[in-house]
């Protein structure tokens, strides 16, 4: 997992942001598409996790990451 961390660091950084928002900031993201959206109406529940596989790419060599396909 820390090789497919290290060779995604896009998607690590982006990770690690979004999982140390705080509401407010989120509050930010969202009126990017939903302007009127108030603090007070939204709040912050548990949705589960997405797939996500860590496979040997076809060399065998080196791991990779791949979102819900096998």
């Amino acid at each position: 997992m820390i090789s497919v961390g290290l060779h995604n660091w896009d998607l690590t950084r982006y990770l690690i942001r979004e999982v140390g928002q705080c509401h407010a900031d989120r509050m930010e993201s969202l009126k990017t598409y939903f302007p009127e959206a108030r603090a007070e109406d939204w709040k912050l529940i548990h949705a589960g996790q997405r797939v996500q596989i860590i496979k040997r790419d076809a060399n065998g060599k080196r791991a990779s990451l791949n979102l819900g396909r096998k």
